[in-house]
């Protein structure tokens, strides 16, 4: 009998018969582990790593899929064993990649089961779990797991679950682990169609296939973005691995049911923070596989984006904070940005607040009170506060009266009066008039309901149309200021919470991001104030008060102030133009 360290090193000749003999050897040690009491969690990954390397030595094999089950079997085996975080992350991600790589698989409702355990036990995510549980109902009501995944959903508490020692899991929510697909030396049964597919709900094009038409990357500062153009709205399964046998840690998204354009393929060298490359490959007769080599990954985040001409897939990258930063690199051809933060090294000269609506745009009306008339008054009372404190910053408005000014003219007006930093002041409304607070908003792509009901009631006077969304898609995926827009916010809504009197006074709802019109095309860091519910009477009685605007402005202020003066502080570090954004 070969030993464990024998089969990581066996060339992988394709030959099934050492396929075959390679996962018998390795399902055997497996077991040889779990007979020790307790067995330590280096060998089980040794026993994952094995697994790993048959799988992917031998891809077409009929083993291959119990080779990757098996594989994230024993990663989890790793963390229960008193393995690190960094193994509980991967038994999931190998789990959820069985569950995608393998839907017609008959251990593929088993890998979901083990993967909404790990959700609910130890990665304190309920959500999460909950909604697994109902993806095992919903694309496999007849299994054998879906009545546990039923017992299992009415189970999970509405909050976080408390963690759990990692000894509960193997008697806990999953039961025995023999019941749920251990390393087993039966053939395999050949995968079915993808059922999985059609239950996510994607649309694909008219002969069945979408076309992946261009993949593109931008580096920003304290990020990377991968945008996935297609012509049609796909489902997509993303998976993440880590690094083992000298290749580096990988995000891998597949998706199914599309082809590349016929110019993509091969890699695309990247070289950043967080990302080595990017690869597109056919995986299967009808998946297209985008590989991204990382480089510290901290975490990561997926949305999707329907145009009316294509369809966006964007991919976010983040790079672990510890990192060191990289050596200069020069923006790429296309890139018109500027690196921000060497701008605000230097100084802050000038700061363009914007009031909101106005003319015959009166903006939110309530109780007699109009938004554009109070975002007005604000807008005066800032500009005098930094007249009063820092005469050395000039302090531009867009309008200064009441007139209107189209949307999508004042950021250029902010671009052409040399802002340095742009301000735009609004009040909320909301057809419940109970709701109350104060919050701030930054320009990003989001899918959260509540800022896009926002952006929507704010943009509805724009001039600009459907037609134009590919464009203005086009600028925010470009915007190098998200990150620096970002930290604005933030210092700019605790200020304003505390100017207004903390969160007993005040409600402090937070800073969040949405595609705000006003805010698109500004190339300075850029921050939206909701200042307070115009439909709330008593945020409204409030914000008649010139006393009570007058702390609006000067909350507003000691934000900007605070963010001017770290900024001032990093001013050193000016050299190089980090945060320009690379465009391939």
């Amino acid at each position: 009998m070969l030993a464990l360290g024998a089969l990581l090193c066996l060339p992988a000749t394709g030959h099934a018969q050492t396929a075959e003999a390679l996962y018998r050897q390795t399902a055997a040690q497996f077991h040889r582990l779990r007979a020790e009491t307790p067995a330590p969690a280096h060998k089980w990954r040794e026993v994952a790593g094995a697994f790993r390397r048959l799988h992917d030595d031998f891809p077409r094999h009929q083993r291959a899929p119990d080779a990757l089950f098996s594989a994230a079997l024993a990663v989890r085996e790793a963390f229960l064993a008193g393995g690190s975080r960094a193994d509980l992350t991967q038994a999931a991600d190998l789990f959820g990649q069985f569950a995608g790589d393998h839907a017609g698989h008959r251990l593929a409702d088993d890998a979901l089961m083990h993967l909404a355990a790990l959700q609910a036990e130890h990665q304190r995510a309920p959500q999460q779990a909950r909604r697994t549980y109902r993806r095992v109902l919903r694309v496999y009501p007849k299994g054998d797991q879906a009545a546990a995944a039923g017992e299992r959903l009415a189970a999970l508490p509405a909050g976080p679950a408390p963690a759990a020692a990692p000894e509960r899991a193997r008697g806990g929510l999953l039961g025995t682990t023999a019941a749920m697909g251990l390393p087993i030396f039966h053939a395999a049964t050949p995968d079915q169609p993808d059922p999985a597919a059609a239950a996510a709900g994607a649309t694909p094009a008219p002969d069945g296939t979408a076309t992946l038409k261009r993949v593109q990357f931008w580096s920003a500062l304290d990020f990377t973005r991968v945008i996935l153009t297609t012509d049609a709205l796909v489902d997509y399964r993303p998976h993440r691995l880590a690094p083992y046998d000298g290749k580096p840690e990988r995000l891998y998204v597949d998706l199914p049911g599309v082809v590349p354009d016929a110019s993509l393929g091969g890699e695309q060298a990247v070289g950043d923070r967080v990302l080595q490359r990017i690869r597109v490959s056919r995986h299967a007769a009808r998946t297209t596989r985008v590989v991204l080599d990382l480089t510290g990954l901290e975490r990561y985040q997926i949305r999707t984006f329907g145009l009316p001409t294509e369809k966006k897939l964007v991919v976010d990258l983040y790079p672990v904070a510890a990192a060191p930063p990289p050596p200069p690199r020069a923006p790429a051809e296309g890139s018109a940005r500027i690196s921000l933060r060497n701008a605000l090294g230097l100084k802050v000269k000038t700061v363009v607040i914007d009031s909101g609506h106005g003319g015959h745009d009166p903006g939110a009306v309530a109780f007699g009170l109009r938004e554009k008339d109070v975002a007005l008054s604000i807008a005066r009372m800032l500009r005098e506060v930094f007249a009063e404190r820092r005469p050395d910053i000039r302090v531009r408005m867009t309008r200064d009266s009441d007139v209107f000014i189209p949307l999508e003219q004042r950021p250029v007006l902010a671009k052409n009066m040399d802002a340095d930093l742009f301000i735009s002041i609004h009040l909320n409304a909301h057809e419940r008039e109970h709701v109350h607070g104060v919050e701030s908003y930054f320009l990003n792509l989001t899918t959260d309901a509540y800022a896009l009901r926002i952006a929507a009631r704010e943009n509805a006077s724009t001039a600009r149309q459907l037609s134009d969304l590919n464009g203005i898609l086009a600028d925010l995926l470009r915007d190098s200021n998200i990150l620096e827009s970002s930290r604005l916010a933030h210092d700019l809504q605790a200020s304003l919470v505390a100017s207004l009197g903390g969160g007993r006074q005040v409600r402090d709802l937070g800073v969040k991001q949405a595609p705000f019109m006003v805010l698109v095309g500004a190339e300075m860091p850029s921050v939206l104030v909701e200042a307070g519910f115009i439909t709330n009477r008593r945020e409204n009685r409030r914000l008649r008060e010139p006393a009570y605007q007058r702390r609006i402005a000067e909350g507003i202020y000691d934000g900007l102030q605070k963010y001017i003066q770290a900024h001032k502080l990093a001013g050193g570090d000016a050299s190089a133009p980090p945060g320009a954004l690379s465009r391939s």
